[in-house]
């Protein structure tokens, strides 16, 4: 079904076709490949940070209030405290940025450091789950929630190239 429909966008774009999802690449690609019919089309991927409206949203959705979006965003008292949540999980991005910025670094003594934060940032996520775990026995759910907070999304370009004069040539027309 993903197949098809991908094919069919594809096919009817002219330059690019653009798909944005949390699924990662290795999810993913295994849909995206393998265009019989499109032999000029390459298919790239980025994973790309999303915006702080964007995880305050995703914050919100994966609340499960129970109410509808609309309101929620009505509800004051509400919007302070998802905006609070929201800001701190914003600075927790953040810091796992500087993190993988050391880790990737040249300099020893910054990859010390980014591996220490590492360690630290590991203890203190194993030691939330087991808190979740306590309070809530179904430890599926509390992985769901975490899904709907990614702080990023992965787009894949489905890029046509340029038909050559040869293939318009054989084809009769330039499709």
């Amino acid at each position: 079904m993903v197949k098809k429909l991908t094919n069919e966008m594809v096919r009817v774009s002219r330059q690019h076709t653009v798909i944005i999802t949390h699924g990662a690449p290795e999810k993913r690609l295994k849909h995206f490949e393998g265009y019989e019919c499109h032999k000029d089309v390459t298919v790239s991927y980025k994973q790309v940070s999303l915006s702080n409206m964007a995880q305050l949203i995703n914050y919100m959705r994966s609340d499960r209030t129970g109410k509808p979006l609309k309101e929620v965003l009505q509800d004051k008292e509400y919007m302070l405290g998802a905006v609070k949540e929201s800001k701190e999980e914003c600075k927790v991005v953040m810091l796992l940025r500087k993190e993988e910025e050391l880790l990737e670094s040249t300099e020893p003594k910054h990859k010390m450091i980014g591996m220490m934060l590492r360690t630290r940032r590991l203890k203190q996520e194993e030691l939330k789950k087991l808190s979740a775990k306590k309070l809530s026995p179904d430890s599926k759910e509390v992985e769901d929630i975490s899904s709907l907070r990614q702080d990023h999304c992965h787009m894949y370009v489905f890029l046509k190239h340029a038909k050559t004069e040869e293939h318009v040539a054989s084809n009769g027309h330039n499709d």
